[in-house]
């Protein structure tokens, strides 16, 4: 199977292979190969599937078999997100496996900033800093963030100000 590893100081989407039963320790451990800054006591790591809010425990086998998966892993549990559009805030607290385009489809929804399909289509999520290219939708929030500082700051924008 292979593995698509994101991760806290893990530059973007690193892909390894194993044909053994994948347990979380197997996913922190590869993440390590990977820059990881796991530390001495995996205990603490938060590990998991990707868009899912159910932390792995360590032992716990994540996959057997040919299908492909999708982890990550961080120190920080969880990412308080602070969504910004047309000069309203909110914001929500989710694991940091959660992708970009699921946060996306977070703060355009009724219950976010209740942003039409057809309008939403026409947007990106970009760092709260103006000056940044617009995110990666199958990227992971936590690989944007650094423990100790657990929170990610996003705006949505019109992608035409980010076409060249």
């Amino acid at each position: 199977m292979r593995i698509f590893v994101q991760g806290e100081d893990i530059i973007g989407i690193q892909v390894t292979e194993s044909d053994q039963p994948l347990t979380g320790r197997h996913v922190v451990l590869e993440a390590v190969k990977f820059g990881f800054p796991a530390g001495d006591d995996l205990s603490v790591i938060w590990v998991g599937l990707e868009d899912s809010e159910k932390r792995l425990l360590l032992e716990e086998v994540v996959s057997v078999g040919d299908s492909d998966v999708r982890v990550h892993c961080h120190r920080c549990r969880e990412i308080t997100v602070t969504g910004h559009y047309n000069s309203k805030a909110i914001s929500k607290t989710l694991p940091p496996g959660t992708t970009i385009g699921r946060v996306k489809e977070w703060l355009t929804s009724r219950d976010s900033f209740d942003i039409a399909p057809i309008d939403a289509a026409d947007l990106v999520l970009v760092p709260c800093d103006d000056d940044a290219d617009p995110l990666v939708e199958n990227g992971h929030i936590g690989s944007l963030v650094h423990h100790p500082n657990c929170s990610l700051c996003v705006s949505l924008v019109p992608a035409d100000r980010h076409q060249g």
